[in-house]
């Protein structure tokens, strides 16, 4: 038999010879000898580890199948198409298809989806996105490509160490007197004025008002991300966006916990969503887009973190009138960046975060800025290019963890807050 197979070795096609010698390899044989488009075809697909057989999902077959079809195309006679996907239910391809996102990102997924489409495979159609948030047309929003980014962004962990900080909470305490009415509880009454003794119209009862306390247990803060999309930074369009990916995992993780979630999107404009609950919204805004240069508007930013008004503002002499009122456009003048006590108050209830490459163009100010945040609540900086990374580090920020962003495997294991991480 081996005879007969090393006789037909030399009329096998490209393809079998290459599943031969993926087979020798998976069980110790000798392979069998292979020209050298086929040998690089080999190499791809064993460095790529598509091929563990052993106790793995169906799904994880058929996204082996979609990579040994891509490595082979090369081999095929021109005009070949290659051969169409196996018949399998739309679940099977929709899981496969998360675990081409997950591995390989959103450009492969892209790419699998539209061979998926071709043999009729259907999406299932997404709800709509943060219906009612309106944005200016500068402002390029990719509301389309958000599911990607979230399904993306969910295979991915978030640690957040919990810490303490000021929120108000909502109480009961005794307050002023009025008559007592029957029905009412009797241990309220006031015994200093009928000694207990209930004589209508002239014994009183406490009565209860809801009031404001500061409460300063551990638990995670509310989210507060800016996010640099000035032209240095790839937009969501590109599918390997690394600013809109972690914007993604911290939001979602953030939301999870049952903190609020909005931010910041900047470039020389500044777009504004105070924290809430409204994931769609903070997604729609983290997946949008400036372009241009990058300058930091910090007299804007502390104006709104201020006031935190809900919904999304853009940083326009209309919109400071109708936030600030008719005087707004001159407190902008005046470019004072030392925070307010009330802008230390409300960053006292978030975590701030930043995510940029690092190419600012008042960046000193940026980092005074962040000097004085550090003294105030807890900074997480993500920069996208390494080459800022150490510099930024040596600053010494206060109570600031700088981590290197430039590629998704920088964020596996991320813990945000925690001790051993710290010098990231």
């Amino acid at each position: 038999m081996a005879k007969a197979a090393e006789q037909e070795e030399g009329s096998l096609t490209p393809v079998f010879r290459v599943m031969l010698a993926l087979y020798a390899h998976a069980f110790g044989q000798e392979a069998p000898v292979l020209e050298q488009k086929e040998q690089l075809a080999v190499k791809e697909l064993i460095g790529s580890g598509a091929f563990g057989y052993v106790d793995v999902p169906y799904e994880q077959h058929v996204m082996s199948l979609y990579l040994f079809g891509e490595a082979i195309k090369k081999l095929l006679p021109d005009g070949t198409t290659g051969a169409e996907l196996p018949m399998m239910s739309d679940d099977a391809i929709r899981h496969a298809l998360g675990a081409i996102l997950r591995k390989y990102g959103p450009g492969e997924h892209a790419r699998a989806l539209r061979a998926a489409k071709k043999r009729g495979f259907e999406e299932r159609k997404q709800p709509g996105r943060s219906a009612g948030i309106e944005t200016p047309k500068e402002l390029q929003r990719f509301d389309e490509l958000i599911p990607i980014y979230d399904a993306w962004a969910r295979s991915f962990g978030v640690y957040i160490a919990l810490r303490k900080y000021e929120k108000d909470e909502t109480t009961f305490e005794i307050g002023g007197l009025k008559e007592y009415e029957l029905g009412d509880p009797h241990h309220r009454i006031d015994v200093f004025g009928s000694h207990g003794i209930i004589c209508p119209g002239i014994t009183k009862i406490r009565e209860i008002e809801p009031t404001i306390i500061p409460s300063t247990d551990q638990r995670i803060p509310d989210l507060l991300l800016g996010l640099d999309t000035s032209g240095s930074m790839d937009s969501a369009a590109t599918m390997r966006a690394m600013g809109v990916l972690i914007a993604h995992i911290c939001g979602i993780s953030y939301h999870a916990n049952g903190a609020n979630v909005g931010g910041w999107n900047f470039s020389e404009r500044l777009a504004f969503l105070a924290p809430s609950r409204d994931l769609d919204a903070y997604q729609t805004l983290m997946c949008s887009y400036w372009g241009g240069g990058t300058t930091l508007n910090l007299q804007r930013l502390h104006q709104y973190v201020e006031r935190m008004h809900p919904g999304l503002h853009i940083d326009t002499e209309e919109d400071a009138k109708r936030l600030l009122g008719p005087l707004g456009h001159e407190l902008y003048d005046k470019h004072i960046t030392a925070p307010t006590p009330q802008v230390e108050k409300e960053y006292r209830r978030v975590d701030n975060i930043l995510v940029t490459d690092g190419d600012i163009s008042n960046v000193s100010e940026v980092l005074n800025h962040l000097q004085t945040i550090g003294t105030i609540t807890r900074n997480f900086i993500f920069l996208t290019k390494p080459n800022h990374v150490e510099s930024w580090r040596a600053l010494n920020m206060p109570n600031t963890q700088i981590i290197c962003g430039e590629k998704p495997s920088d964020l596996v294991g991320l813990a945000l807050g925690h001790l051993r991480e710290t010098t990231r």
